[in-house]
């Protein structure tokens, strides 16, 4: 590639030489998901750029930060969760606490159940008990093993 020839695709696998900000890297494939705002973890599109280093987010103007300057990280968990840099892709809920969770390896700072508890349908953490497990026959509950939890009146 002399003399001022254009390089094809086969001659520049995947490379993007960018001088990237603060706080990134170049890489590959760029994280378009993990944001200050985000609440769950979401698939990487594989594009080549700039990414964010480990342990930072990017805030509403796109600046990568470290994940504890993320203001409201900690303000957004709801009673019986914690907030935890590193939640994962998968808790426990209704339909899983008993089993063995295999979970796809992925770092999303968020909120986390509280140990002792599970997410139940409308997505607040509850204890495994208030989880409805299977219905044998009709009961003035019925109406609710749709929804996978007793709520007593």
């Amino acid at each position: 590639m002399n003399n001022g020839e254009i390089a094809t695709n086969s001659e520049v696998p995947y490379k993007v030489h960018c001088q990237c900000p603060p706080n990134e890297i170049e890489e590959e494939c760029v994280d378009f998901c993990n944001t200050c705002e985000d609440e769950a973890p979401c698939l990487d599109v594989c594009i080549p750029g700039c990414n964010r280093q480990p342990g930072f987010l990017r805030d509403a103007e796109g600046t990568c930060v470290p994940w504890r300057m993320c203001r409201s990280s900690t303000e957004k968990c709801l009673p019986n969760e914690r907030f935890h840099p590193c939640s994962g892709g998968c808790q426990k809920n209704c339909s899983n606490h008993d089993d063995l969770l295999m979970c796809p390896p992925a770092c999303v700072p968020g909120c986390i159940c509280q140990d002792g508890f599970v997410r139940g349908p409308d997505k607040k953490c509850i204890k495994p008990e208030r989880c409805h497990r299977s219905v044998t026959k009709p009961s003035i509950h019925s109406k609710f093993s749709d929804y996978g939890i007793l709520d007593y009146f």
